[in-house]
């Protein structure tokens, strides 16, 4: 008897089992029917802007001085990048209402843009609301679309609540928001004081390069520490005066 009544518990919670799986899909199914794909936008903010910008020493037959630890000779390739995320923001003060709770904005509040959709035939803009998983859903001209969506399994849902906004002219703008700059360093080198050693005076000779800037070498080289010229690497230096601390120089041609 009692194996019995463990048998039928068994057939019974795989029947269960089996119906709730076969309700999960029929809910996934019935979801993707009146659900929409969604173009999710990188979360790293884009390139907008690339160039390569040199830097080197260009003040030759000038009296120079350079303090400890800092650069005699350089030249300098980067790779400037200006980037930015595609944010939207709104134009003034309002709300977007319906019969819940409205969603209240201040003019300027900046919010990213996550993707796109396309609904009725047209493509709408995914911007996040306070309520998590749930976006305002904007046209391309701004304007609110007149539902708010949820994202449920990286689909767009649209809600059945109309919403109404207010005053009739709110909208998003366009805003590049966080625009950054980064300066990568592609290719060049170094040749920087260090000040006087036991040895005489010191110099760091670094070389870098490569995609990242992060491939290079270093190099010490001493000299007598002394007023006359130098050669490092090609780089013509006339030595005026120069201590621990600080060196005075020209740069030849």
């Amino acid at each position: 008897m009692k194996k019995a009544a463990i048998f039928a518990f068994v057939i019974l919670t795989s029947a269960c089992s089996s119906f709730a799986d076969f309700w999960h899909e029929k809910e996934v199914w019935t979801q993707n029917l009146v659900s929409h794909d969604i173009n999710f936008f990188s979360t790293e903010p884009m390139v907008i802007r690339s160039e390569m910008v040199t830097e080197r020493t260009n003040k030759t037959n000038h009296i120079l001085t350079a303090y400890k630890g800092q650069a005699v000779v350089y030249a300098r390739v980067f790779a400037k990048e200006t980037l930015a995320a595609e944010s939207v923001r709104i134009n003034k003060d309002g709300s977007l209402n319906s019969g819940a709770a409205p969603n209240n904005f201040r003019k300027g509040d900046t919010r990213r843009v996550i993707g796109t959709s396309y609904v009725d035939g047209y493509a709408l803009y995914l911007v996040p609301s306070d309520l998590e998983g749930y976006v305002f859903l904007v046209r391309d001209n701004g304007t609110f679309y007149r539902k708010m969506g949820q994202i449920r399994n990286g689909r767009l849902v649209i809600m059945q609540t109309e919403y109404v906004p207010f005053p009739e002219d709110l909208r998003f703008e366009p805003a590049m928001g966080s625009i950054t700059e980064q300066n990568r360093p592609t290719d060049g080198f170094e040749i920087r004081f260090e000040g006087i050693k036991v040895t005489g005076m010191e110099f760091t000779y670094m070389t870098f390069g490569g995609a990242s800037g992060k491939v290079g070498n270093f190099e010490t080289l001493r000299f007598p520490a002394r007023p006359g010229l130098l050669n490092i690497k090609g780089n013509k230096i006339n030595v005026i005066s120069v201590n621990n601390d600080r060196m005075d120089f020209t740069i030849l041609d």
